[in-house]
């Protein structure tokens, strides 16, 4: 498959900022290997979970690599952090992918799956989570 098929397919989901940045104090780990945190999304102007009205979107979202002072050239693990897509491709090279990328309806139980999209230098990979029913589905092509 294309990688250019996926930029076509960019979603921009408004997600509640304040909830995004709580969830993502407390996650660190690989993309596609941990799944990235169910983040509510803006609902007729509020976060139905905290309240909040603002919103951050989908593609201001990136995975960023984190080394620590005895790695062997890999990351140590990765975080998310939140920007505005032109300083991640300035800064972050947009190879990496969007951690929500898209949401669908899962054909299992009708609720919302998440897709992330991981851009290493040499291919892609995918994951696709259900919240509701844990449905969980990887692929990756080059």
């Amino acid at each position: 498959m294309d990688i250019r098929l996926f930029e076509e397919k960019i979603c921009d989901i408004r997600f509640c900022r304040t909830c995004a940045l709580s969830a993502f104090e407390q996650w660190k780990g690989w993309p596609i290997t941990d799944a990235v945190p169910s983040l509510p999304m803006i609902q007729d102007g509020k976060c139905p979970v905290c309240g909040g009205t603002e919103a951050v979107i989908s593609v201001n979202i990136a995975w960023l690599n984190i080394h620590g002072p005895y790695n062997t050239g890999l990351p140590s693990y990765w975080i998310l952090k939140v920007n505005d897509r032109h300083t991640f491709e300035k800064k972050f090279p947009s190879k990496w992918g969007l951690p929500y990328y898209e949401l669908v309806k899962c054909e299992r139980c009708g609720g919302a799956i998440l897709t992330s999209i991981f851009i290493p230098p040499i291919g892609w990979q995918l994951r696709q989570q259900c919240e509701w029913c844990n449905f969980t589905k990887t692929a990756e092509g080059k």
